[in-house]
């Protein structure tokens, strides 16, 4: 069973895991995203996630790449 087109295929990873119960988990994430903070085209799977709760309780989160990540950091947000 063919999942993603050849279109979609140069845009999203997909991975695919059975569970023990033998349900099927199927995950679709994007191959590149833009940086949240300077807008550079970054790999999903190394950009910098953070997440950060708002004055109203809200949950929100961004990716980052690597130099908007020194720069965060240099400013606190990251602790490790």
């Amino acid at each position: 069973m063919q999942l993603l087109t050849d279109d979609l295929k140069d845009k999203y990873d997909l991975e695919k895991e059975t569970l023990p119960d033998g349900r099927i988990k199927i995950m679709l994430s994007p191959k590149h995203i833009n940086c949240h903070g300077c807008s550079a085209k970054v790999e999903f799977a190394g950009a910098n996630l953070l997440v950060w709760t708002d004055k109203d309780n809200y949950k929100r989160e961004a990716r980052f790449c690597r130099s908007c990540k020194f720069e965060l950091k240099e400013m606190g947000y990251f602790n490790g």
